[in-house]
């Protein structure tokens, strides 16, 4: 069970820090003007990519979920030992 937590967490790490850097073009110098090739559109006009995008946002939320069941019932399992 434990290797499925460091799996989820390494996951997320993985995917987050790829959305993070696919979404938002590098800072510039207000002095210079950016160019066409350097700006970065936030929607994703091929229909995959928008798909893919949607697939990580659902695989986050599954692993967020799946994450926040097992502290639960970890949380319970301590409370239930603790009691006894």
């Amino acid at each position: 069970m434990i290797y499925k937590i460091l799996f989820s967490l390494i996951l997320l790490l993985h995917i987050s820090s790829a959305l993070s850097s696919s979404d938002f073009p590098q800072e510039e110098n207000d002095q210079e003007t950016p160019s066409s090739s350097t700006f970065v559109s936030k929607q994703p006009k091929d229909p995959q990519e928008k798909q893919a995008s949607y697939d990580y946002e659902d695989l986050l939320n599954r692993a967020y979920r799946q994450m926040g069941e097992y502290l639960e019932e970890r949380l319970k399992q301590s409370q239930t030992s603790h009691k006894s």
